[in-house]
């Protein structure tokens, strides 16, 4: 995608945030699994995520743009520690956010609430009560939410090449 290929072709990548919701950027995960040298706003949830190793922090505030600019100058004249965080946000981002072990970590959840589900499910067979619905405990909202979540990973999947009907 024409993402993809600003990502992979930027000596530096900004993923910084603030003030942050606790949401981590999909965008700044993805410049690191390309091995991208991200800049992350420091205390953000995505620098908390990530070791210091594989990115560049940037505490936010008054100096905030003062420290960017060194930070950058400096990245600039060492290539080499460009080089070392890219190659370490790769490694760190194939380890613990791949494909397939965030499909496993998904189904161990979603196998863990079948499980829980069918202790309730006998529960109220045994007592003539209707099983409850998986998503009787859940707000609309939460429900709503997971509907949206559920549509972008489909499409994300189709974007690399996996059929939703699988």
């Amino acid at each position: 995608s024409a993402f993809t290929a600003a990502l992979v072709a930027a000596d530096v990548v900004l993923g910084m945030r603030f003030p942050s919701h606790g949401e981590t950027s999909g965008a700044a995960i993805r410049a690191l699994g390309l091995g991208a040298c991200v800049f992350l706003t420091a205390g953000s949830e995505t620098a908390l995520e990530i070791p210091r190793a594989a990115c560049v922090l940037v505490a936010p505030g008054p100096s905030e743009g003062a420290e960017l600019t060194e930070l950058l100058l400096n990245i600039a004249r060492r290539p080499d520690w460009r080089m070392a965080l890219g190659a370490a946000a790769r490694e760190h981002i194939a380890r613990h956010h791949s494909l397939g072990g965030t499909v496993s970590t998904l189904v161990a959840f979603l196998e863990e609430v079948r499980e829980s589900q069918k202790g309730r499910r006998s529960r109220s067979v045994k007592s003539g009560l209707a099983p409850p619905s998986p998503l009787s405990s859940v707000s609309e909202g939460r429900v709503a939410l997971a509907a949206q979540l559920l549509e972008e990973a489909c499409l994300a999947g189709l974007e690399i090449g996996i059929d939703p009907d699988l």
